[in-house]
């Protein structure tokens, strides 16, 4: 936390010369509880404007509309600027933060602070890998990972029976894991095994901003359907949100196109449909709990959503995990 402190301190000096050192804010006891465990509270003035940090105790980045609902509540306590602080913020984030007016820091990346007129945008930060995703094969061995919590590692033999995927693909998914320094490769008899020593959360929010949507394409449906359920259907059952009238499945590419061959409809509108199908980059069913698709590619399926019921409903779905 000092780190993070010394950075927005720094970043202040050198971009709008100011010269303020931050200080644990001692009123914290009219928050909720849940806000008192999940940030720490600074106070610091910007040009005698009194200012209060919220920075996050883990690295993760928090749902826009979630952390808006946050800084309100505290904001309720607090006379000045409420700001949000993290080192490392998505771009996407970014952009839907900025969209609820959430004043935020990112140091030495990018300061918005509409209540101080202040919009300065310096540089996205790079992943550490050149790639913007990783590969649906490589993404399939995280969420693989994330479901089964295990720190042994995998050898491509290993994988090969529990995904499916050729040798060659997974040889090519460890070097975009070892290239993105998410994991470890070392050699276990003859093969390359990766291992991930850190815990789910840790794994999920490194390997986070290089995950893509599962989701190849969405199309009506009118006849035979699946069985794993996805999408708002899926987010329903895992969370307060009302389900649609409609269910949403999942199946993979290779499933799929058996099925339209055979008895399977396609529909142009929601009128008349069945299901509202998603064709997935990977199958659904490697990762399903039951018959719903797994919380992590649940999420990245939903969260480019601009619903703040949703964005809510994502947030309390994996805050639910048992990390």
């Amino acid at each position: 936390m000092n780190k993070t402190i010394a950075a927005v301190e720094r970043y202040l000096s050198e971009v709008l010369g100011v010269q303020s050192k931050a200080r644990p804010w001692k009123e914290t006891g009219n928050l909720p509880f849940f806000l008192t465990n999940y940030y720490e509270f600074y106070e610091i003035s910007l040009w005698e404007h009194p200012c209060l940090l919220m920075i996050p105790e883990e690295d993760v980045d928090v749902l826009p509309a979630a952390l808006k609902k946050h800084r309100d509540c505290v904001q309720s306590e607090w006379d000045g600027c409420c700001i949000y602080v993290q080192e490392a913020i998505s771009p996407h984030n970014r952009q839907r933060l900025i969209q609820h007016r959430v004043p935020f820091i990112a140091p030495g990346n990018q300061m918005y602070l509409p209540d101080l007129g202040i919009d300065l945008r310096e540089y996205f930060q790079q992943s550490k890998s050149s790639k913007e995703t990783l590969s649906p094969a490589t993404q399939a061995v995280v969420v693989y990972t994330l479901c089964h919590a295990t720190t042994e590692g995998y050898t491509a033999s290993t994988l090969i029976k529990e995904l499916g995927y050729s040798r060659m693909t997974l040889i090519r998914a460890f070097n975009e894991l070892e290239a993105a320094n998410i994991g470890v490769i070392d050699k276990r008899g003859r093969e390359r095994c990766w291992s991930f020593t850190g815990g789910k959360r840790e794994l999920w929010n490194q390997a986070l901003p290089l995950l893509s949507s599962p989701v190849k394409q969405r199309i009506w449906i009118k006849g035979k359907t699946p069985k794993i359920q996805a999408g708002f259907t899926a987010l329903g059952e895992r969370s307060m949100l009302n389900p649609p009238s409609i269910c949403t499945y999942a199946t993979s590419t290779e499933e799929w196109k058996t099925w339209k061959e055979a008895v399977v409809k396609t529909l142009p509108i929601s009128e008349g449909a069945t299901a509202e199908l998603e064709i997935w980059h990977y199958d659904p069913s490697l990762f399903a709990d039951g018959d719903i698709v797994d919380p992590y590619s649940l999420y990245l399926s939903l969260r480019d959503t601009e619903d703040e019921r949703t964005e809510i409903a994502l947030e309390e779905m994996i805050e639910k995990i048992e990390w």
